[in-house]
């Protein structure tokens, strides 16, 4: 694992999950520091002929890589309710877990047999070139945050897995954190309307000619993964979600000015209007 600091002063200006030599960042009370951890596992999977789907005399190997860029701080205090929620999209592990622990927790199921009993798995080096018999898992996790300001940070959470099949299927999750009150925005805490916001989303999304045809739901499901980038708030639907697998990833831009009427007096807070 690679552990490495950055110190960010106050403004939260991010130049990158990366190192730094900054003291007097570091010594500041409003510092946020960052701990990048970074794992390759490559393993070779035991399997009983009851599990191993590719035939009897496959050979199933996995290779999992993970990056996380871990927030210590934010704003000279430890977020912890943006810890807990990566923790928990990431890995799907309790409040009460560490980043280490999940880490270990997920390294120590087979990839793509996760719950399954009579596995075993062993280290490897390097893995083989596929063939008839030689099959490989793979999956990447990559967390990290895409905005820093003075008050919003917003991290994303990537995940892949290739189990075998056509394709591999992949999504992405947004996390907004408010340093000022220490807590996630939720869409209960940001939107007072959740169902006039869905109304306007799908509405937006029917005028766009590239979706014409993929789209697999008359209603918006959900408006939870969204991120924002300047006056703009995008919510963000991976495949599946609201459309088929080869439409990607679905981002509707809606102007923040477009949808504060939607939101509770604390959303539109984030967002004060300009005399």
């Amino acid at each position: 694992m690679k552990k490495v600091l950055l110190a960010a002063a106050v403004a939260l200006t991010l130049a990158g999950c990366g190192k730094t030599g900054n003291k007097d960042a570091e010594a500041d009370k409003n510092v946020s520091m960052f701990r990048t951890e970074e794992v390759v596992a490559k393993k070779q999977l035991s399997l009983p002929d009851s599990l191993n789907f590719y035939g009897k005399d496959a050979k199933v190997f996995t290779e999992t890589t993970v990056s996380v860029c871990w927030p210590e701080t934010l704003g000279g205090k430890e977020p912890k309710e943006l810890q807990d929620s990566i923790l928990s999209i990431a890995f799907g592990t309790s409040k009460r877990a560490t980043l280490k622990e999940s880490l270990e927790a997920m390294l120590a199921e087979p990839l793509g047999f996760e719950g399954e009993k009579g596995i075993t798995q062993k280290d490897v080096d390097k893995l083989p070139e596929l063939s008839e018999t030689v099959h490989r898992h793979s999956a990447q996790l990559t967390v990290t945050p895409t905005s820093i300001g003075k008050r919003l940070v917003t991290y994303s959470v990537y995940s892949y897995a290739f189990l075998g099949g056509a394709h591999g299927n992949y999504a992405t999750t947004y996390v907004n954190y408010d340093v000022e009150k220490g807590q996630v925005l939720t869409v209960g805490r940001v939107f007072a309307d959740v169902q006039g916001l869905k109304t306007a989303i799908m509405r937006e999304l029917q005028l766009k000619p590239e979706y014409a045809g993929s789209l697999l739901v008359d209603k918006v499901p959900t408006v939870g993964n969204f991120y924002i980038e300047g006056a703009l708030i995008t919510f963000f639907y991976n495949p599946y979600d609201v459309a088929c697998y080869a439409a990607g990833d679905i981002r509707v831009a809606l102007p923040i000015h477009e949808v504060r009427e939607f939101m509770s007096d604390y959303g539109k807070s984030l967002f004060p209007e300009e005399d």
